[in-house]
């Protein structure tokens, strides 16, 4: 099954490896390609849950964890696109040189990888602004205290 995701393409193999016991999955291969002449960093890649679930039973919400080929893993999550309280995806990121196709293994582990936050939110109280920002973008929100301390100002803003 293929599955197109942003400008990078997902393919889910049915390989695995079992155990000698029960013949059950313990991994699930995932086979990703950067299809573009142009390098992807922190590409997006999405597997459906369905799919995991099916070939990791054992896999769940905190319970899941990606490695590339290399051994390294991956920061991921299991997210619920909908809301509607039934997980949707796996998704985790990962860099992709151009035309570069790699293979990662999902397996029913808790991951050992901390996320090292990228973003930054900070409300002024007095002035009620909000702004955040991540390695790539920043915003701000003028709050209406602002009106206080400035007279040329005379209604909230955004700037980005």
């Amino acid at each position: 099954m293929s599955r197109s995701i942003v400008l990078c393409r997902a393919l889910v193999l049915a390989t695995s490896v079992p155990t000698l016991a029960f013949a059950q999955r313990t991994s699930l291969s995932v086979r990703a390609e950067n299809a573009l002449d142009a390098a992807r960093v922190d590409e997006t890649v999405a597997v459906p849950w369905a799919t995991v679930r099916a070939a990791l039973p054992d896999a769940a919400a905190g319970k899941v964890r990606v490695v590339d080929a290399d051994g390294a893993e991956h920061l991921s999550q299991v997210v619920d696109n909908d809301g509607n309280g039934t997980m949707d995806e796996l998704i985790f990121v990962a860099d992709f040189r151009p035309k570069e196709r790699k293979t990662f293994t999902v397996t029913a582990a808790a991951p050992t990888m901390k996320a090292t936050p990228r973003t930054f939110v900070y409300h002024d109280d007095p002035r009620d602004d909000v702004a955040w920002e991540s390695d790539r973008i920043a915003f701000r929100i003028y709050g209406e205290g602002l009106k206080k301390t400035s007279s040329a100002m005379s209604s909230s803003g955004i700037d980005v």
